[in-house]
């Protein structure tokens, strides 16, 4: 069982602190490839980080499926089906986040919990973007839904995002997050973590095995201060490997990620080590290409 101390419920139950903590989900990781590489809008396949983003093979649809672990047990899962309508690219994701064995206890120690409870999150989003020259553009619309103890609220969420691509070489990327609002609980409306995003990547060398290295900050209304983050990627035949490194006002963050090609199936790993000392957040992903 897991001691909730008044950082996260005062004494009265009061859901106020918790809404702000609980639509953080949103800002968490959604993949391997994220862990490792950090949430650059400018780098990486997965378009969690800027809906801009997305595969670039030829593979009309294609199934991507995440599960790991993060700070303090908290459990992740995503899934994400693509797929490619002309020269648009589309699909749908969700992402279930989930901490259970929760505990609720006054200031007064006691042998025995109050109550014992679980909490999660939920996103269900659609997305679509493409590209007209150098520049990609895209949007994503979202159901966000949470839930902990007797308490729930439920809200509608938007993003946007572009990339701008320098002869095939450079690309810069911008993306805002979570424009939306949630529900009431029965005190007051939690908050969405409103995320503005802007990155740099470089590709250097040959075409057949490039180096990626990328460079982001973010700015996040439940963050005090902005995130800053460094980020490597060496792209071999049938191998990829990964290096990130983030700093914000408290946390320092080191994280590494391996992924394997192997005809239509990608699997990837990632995991993070930071100063917070709450445990290494890990995570795996498969991914399918479809016919």
């Amino acid at each position: 069982m897991r001691f909730i101390s008044n950082f996260l419920l005062i004494v009265n139950l009061s859901i106020v602190s918790v809404g702000a903590i609980g639509t953080g989900f949103l800002s968490l990781p959604a993949s391997a490839s994220e862990i490792a590489l950090g949430q650059n809008p400018s780098m990486g396949r997965s378009n969690w980080a800027n809906p801009a983003l997305g595969e670039t093979h030829s593979s009309p649809s294609y199934v991507d499926v995440s599960y790991g672990t993060w700070l303090s047990g908290v459990r992740s899962f995503t899934a994400h089906i693509g797929s490619s309508i002309g020269k648009y690219k589309t699909g749908y994701r969700m992402r279930h986040v989930s901490l259970n064995d929760l505990e609720y206890r006054t200031a007064r120690p006691t042998d025995e919990p109050l109550a014992s409870f679980g909490a999660s999150g939920s996103a269900v989003d659609f997305y679509i973007n493409g590209s007209r020259d150098n520049i990609k553009a895209g949007a994503a619309l979202r159901w966000v839904y949470m839930d902990m103890h007797t308490e729930s609220s439920h809200g509608l969420s938007l993003d946007l995002g572009g990339l701008y691509s320098i002869e095939d070489n450079i690309q810069i990327g911008a993306s805002i997050l979570n424009l939306g609002s949630m529900s009431k609980f029965k005190i007051d409306s939690p908050t969405l973590p409103l995320r503005a995003l802007a990155g740099v990547s470089v590709k250097l060398f040959s075409e057949s095995n490039p180096i990626l290295i990328g460079v982001h900050t973010e700015y996040n209304s439940h963050v005090s201060g902005l995130i800053a983050g460094l980020s490597a990627k060496m792209q071999l035949p049938s191998l990829a490997l990964q290096a990130g490194f983030r700093s914000s006002k408290n946390v320092v963050s080191f994280s590494g990620g391996v992924g394997f090609s192997i005809g239509m199936y990608r699997l990837n790993y990632g995991l993070l080590y930071g100063t917070h000392q709450l445990g290494i957040p890990h995570m795996i992903d498969l991914s399918i290409r479809l016919p």
